[in-house]
C-alpha cells in the first residue's frame, strides 16, 4: 500500500530481468499465447496439454512473470493422473483488466 492507503499502480519491471531472462521470457510469452485461455472470477487461466516439459515451462513463466509483475498471484493446477495442466493468474482489484490488456486477451 502507498502512504495514502491506495495500492501501488500496476507496473511491469522488465528492467529486473537479466538479458538471458528477457530472451527466455519472450519465448515463454509466445508459448503462452498458444494456450487455451479461460476467464475466471479474478483473472485468467491458461490450459495446456499436460507433459513434463509443459509443467517446467509453466513454472518458469510464473517465476519470471513474478519478477516482472510482483502484484500477480499464480496457481498451478495439475489434474488427477496428469489429465490436465493449468496456470491461473490473479491478483487485487484491477489485475484482470490489466492482464486482458497486457496479454491481449479477448476471451
Amino acid at each position: 500500500m502507498t502512504s495514502q492507503g491506495q495500492s501501488a499502480p500496476f507496473v511491469c519491471r522488465f528492467s529486473a530481468f537479466t538479458p538471458e531472462q528477457k530472451t527466455h521470457y519472450r519465448e515463454l510469452r509466445d508459448w503462452l499465447a498458444a494456450a487455451k485461455v479461460r476467464e475466471t472470477s479474478h483473472g485468467y487461466a491458461f490450459d495446456f496439454e499436460p507433459s513434463e516439459a509443459a509443467v517446467k515451462q509453466v513454472a518458469e513463466f510464473a517465476y519470471l512473470e513474478g519478477i516482472c509483475c510482483p502484484f500477480l498471484s499464480f496457481s498451478l493446477k495439475i489434474g488427477e493422473d496428469h489429465s490436465s495442466l493449468s496456470l491461473e493468474l490473479t491478483g487485487r482489484e484491477g489485475v484482470k483488466q490489466f492482464l486482458a490488456a497486457e496479454l491481449d486477451l479477448s476471451v
